[in-house]
């Protein structure tokens, strides 16, 4: 309950000294008002009993609506994954030329991401009923048996919409949310369908503490070659990547905000730094309401920083819904880390991508042992926090009134939780069955190329573990080219690129078609 109730929870300090909410105002005044009369403290008793009752149903109908989600298993269809990678690469030949750059597979190979792991969804479809046999006639013919058949059998394990593949693809790269897999995904894609790529002519990544500057690509090497995707890290500008990839659809992920914090300070260095685990920075740091440095790459509210918000900014509600209402229209799809392989599914679907093109072997994943455990007093001080990226206040009373004006339908918005919800409407739109099936098929192929591509999962040695230092890497199959691109660190995966489209530049220009 204390969870679902801190759901909805907003900036207390902004509601009550709105003018466009006197009667919030009012309520506030009313609680602090000197009782004189035992009539007024009845109305008030009845008052504060029917909200209770308003609380308890609210809650109850947020715990439905998050029940309803969860991960699918279903019956896949094998074959896929074969198929995909007996087609090869077109990096095919990189065996040969990272020999120079690594000694043996095991230090070139890459990591996985963060378990994203989809929960089981036992939930069952409510029967339709056509009418009663006692009604009389229908005024609707009967279906036919064969009709009822394929009704009983349920939806086709792919049905996929006539739609043209989206090739233009911006991506908001977040820290330590799964982006890593999502950009392999994306840099897949690009080098087999001979995309070019906005990215900095010298780097993986764009500054991340800087602002963004599209000049940095607009005048770069390679800016007459027109741009399709961007997928790199930078402080986000949805303005500044409008002008180096017009025309793109936006995606993002997400991830709770506290584990998204503690894999940001593990792997950053920053609990080494500092000489504290987690739950020893709740109370020495969090709880003291310590303000996020302008020039630290970790710190308070990481999502809210990595989508753009400036420092002073992190904790202002007004900048907080401003940046979720742009994301909200501007985004094709804001995937949910927790809920990785649904992502993928609703993305290929977006997309029209065949969902063999979103297959992965996951990168970046820490070793377990490294990872914090935070009690629930840490849960708590880290979840005030970090309100900014959950967007709550912990003021019980506040709740009560904010429950209140929610009943009478006005628009209060959260980050991270405001976009779960999106996402778990966007999964009933998709149709649960069609999603069972369908993250099966992806599991089954991702299976069926670990499988063949990976020969066995090394763990690092190195007694600091942060960084890369802090996660698994693979030994990646040999003589088998197309197994290289899903197991490609993000640096050598990009030195590639980088080098593919300064060919492209040359080979226009030996063609006379560039000046």
């Amino acid at each position: 309950m204390c969870k679902k109730i801190s759901y909805l929870q907003k900036g207390k300090e902004k509601v009550a000294s709105d003018p466009q909410y006197p009667k919030m105002n009012t309520i506030f005044v009313l609680f602090e008002t000197d009782m004189e009369s035992s009539r007024v403290l009845r109305y008030l008793t009845v008052g504060t009993f029917l909200l209770a009752l308003a609380v308890l149903a609210w809650n109850s109908v947020i715990l439905v609506s998050r029940s309803r989600g969860g991960g699918a298993t279903g019956v896949a269809s094998p074959g896929s994954a074969s198929r995909l990678l007996q087609e090869g690469s077109v990096l095919g030949g990189w065996e040969k030329n990272l020999e120079g750059e690594e000694k043996g597979a095991r230090e070139s190979g890459a990591a996985i991401d963060e378990e994203a792991v989809a929960e089981d969804d036992n939930e069952e479809e409510e029967e339709k009923v056509n009418g009663d046999e006692h009604e009389g006639p229908k005024l609707c013919p009967c279906p036919s048996e064969e009709e009822e058949k394929k009704e009983e059998e349920g939806p086709p394990v792919e049905r996929r919409k006539e739609c043209d593949p989206v090739q233009k693809v911006a991506f908001a790269k977040t820290h330590k949310t799964g982006s890593s897999t999502v950009q392999n995904i994306l840099l897949r894609y690009g080098v087999k369908h001979d995309l070019v790529f906005a990215m900095p002519p010298n780097s993986w990544m764009f500054h991340i503490i800087d602002p963004l500057n599209s000049s940095l690509v607009l005048d770069g090497p390679w800016r007459d070659l027109g741009f399709d995707i961007f997928a790199f890290h930078c402080r986000w500008n949805y303005t500044e990547v409008n002008k180096m990839v017009p025309g793109a659809q936006y995606i993002t992920i997400l991830r709770d905000p506290l584990w998204t914090f503690e894999s940001n300070y593990v792997y950053m260095g920053a609990q080494n730094a500092r000489k504290a685990d987690l739950n020893q920075f709740a109370e020495r740091f969090a709880a003291k309401g310590e303000k996020r440095n302008k020039r630290a790459y970790v710190g308070q509210n990481n999502l809210l920083w990595d989508l753009g918000v400036n420092v002073e900014d992190l904790d202002n509600m007004d900048v907080v819904d401003a940046k979720i209402k742009e994301i909200d229209e501007k985004f094709e799809l804001v995937m949910m880390m927790e809920r990785f392989e649904e992502s993928l599914v609703l993305f290929a679907d977006a997309f029209c991508w065949p969902l063999e093109e979103v297959t992965y072997i996951k990168q970046n994943e820490r070793v377990k042992e490294i990872k914090n455990v935070p009690t629930n007093k840490t849960r708590e001080i880290m979840r005030e926090w970090l309100r900014g990226d959950y967007k709550v206040s912990n003021t019980f009373l506040y709740v009560v009134v904010i429950i209140f004006f929610q009943l009478l339908l006005l628009p209060h918005f959260q980050l991270y939780e405001h976009f779960m919800e999106v996402f778990q409407r966007k999964i009933d739109e998709y149709g649960r069955e069609r999603m069972a099936a369908d993250v099966a098929r992806l599991r089954e192929m991702n299976t069926q190329i670990t499988s063949e591509c990976i020969t066995r999962v090394v763990e690092p040695k190195a007694e600091k573990k942060t960084g890369l230092n802090a996660v698994y890497t693979f030994e990646t199959a040999q003589g088998k080219p197309w197994c290289r691109p899903y197991t490609a660190r993000e640096t050598e995966y990009c030195k590639k690129i980088r080098e593919h489209q300064t060919h492209m530049v040359e080979g226009l220009r030996l063609k006379g078609q560039l000046l």
